[in-house]
């Protein structure tokens, strides 16, 4: 496999899926194969493994990456440590997945020099691995892309993963924390800017790695979490100061966004 610097300048990786292991002893099947890119990141411990025509050790520092859809036989040579990422390649000017095999590594295993890089992206990663809500599954996204640069920048190749800044989304962005815990509609942002609503989302995906509308709800919902820990505010006075119209909605949208409600979110948090 090999990668040509600079033939994507604008994507994402998106994580379908993650587990965090611990001392794993053995692996359920000697040879597997998975719907989405995926990941062996290794903490402590060693494996073997092969893929197509690659086979070799990983340990602490080493990156296993499988394609799409392809073969991977393993097997343990020391009780292992290791975080399992599924996930997809993402155009950020069209949100819309890359082929499988349009992003390419020079092997299946990559290494990453920089120890203390590394450890600070797997504390955070294992700091975030019982959490669902929308901020920190794309907090785990930033930290999956702090993993490739790091890669991408010891071997010195330019390859960019989040877009470029935006003057028209920066003003943008300054002008939904203006309005943000009051009811607005995007489309007006996305005027005052000079942009269509798909010129906007598109750009706002670029340069956030999310959706405007996600971006505001997951702001919101931090706020609310604030407000349902430190204060006796009733649904409906919380629901104002995020930006809801009522305490039936905002309620709703936390559930949505946090797998609890936020009476269970309040009990659980004090």
């Amino acid at each position: 496999m090999k990668i040509e610097a600079g033939s994507y300048q604008a994507f994402t990786p998106t994580i379908n899926d993650y587990t965090y292991w611990k001392k794993k002893t053995q692996f359920l099947l000697e040879t597997d194969q998975y719907e989405h890119w995926t990941m062996f990141a290794v903490e402590e411990g060693s494996f073997w493994f092969e893929i197509e025509t690659e086979s070799a050790t990983a340990r602490f520092g080493d990156l296993v990456l499988i394609p799409p859809n392809t073969p991977m036989t393993r097997r343990l040579i020391e009780p292992l440590t290791f975080h399992f990422v599924s996930f997809a390649w993402e155009d950020s000017a069209s949100p819309r997945p890359l082929p499988s095999r349009s992003l390419v590594l020079p092997t299946s295993k990559v290494s990453i020099f920089d120890e203390a890089q590394l450890r600070s992206c797997y504390a955070s990663l294992r700091k975030l691995k019982d959490r669902i809500d929308p901020v920190s599954c794309q907090w785990r996204n930033i930290v999956l892309a702090d993993l490739f640069y790091s890669y991408f920048n010891e071997n010195q190749l330019e390859l960019k993963l989040f877009g470029s800044s935006d003057p028209l989304i920066e003003k943008a962005a300054v002008l939904i924390h203006e309005a943000l815990f009051t009811p607005f509609n995007i489309m007006e942002i996305a005027a005052k800017v000079g942009l269509s609503p798909v010129q906007f989302s598109r750009r706002f995906f670029r340069m956030y790695g999310m959706t405007p509308n996600n971006y505001i709800t997951s702001l919101r919902v931090e706020r609310g979490k604030i407000l349902l820990q430190e204060t006796q505010f009733t649904l409906d006075r919380i629901a104002e100061n995020c930006g809801y119209m009522s305490g039936y909605y905002f309620s709703r949208v936390f559930t949505k966004h946090m797998g609890m409600s936020p009476s269970q979110y309040r009990k659980l948090h004090r």
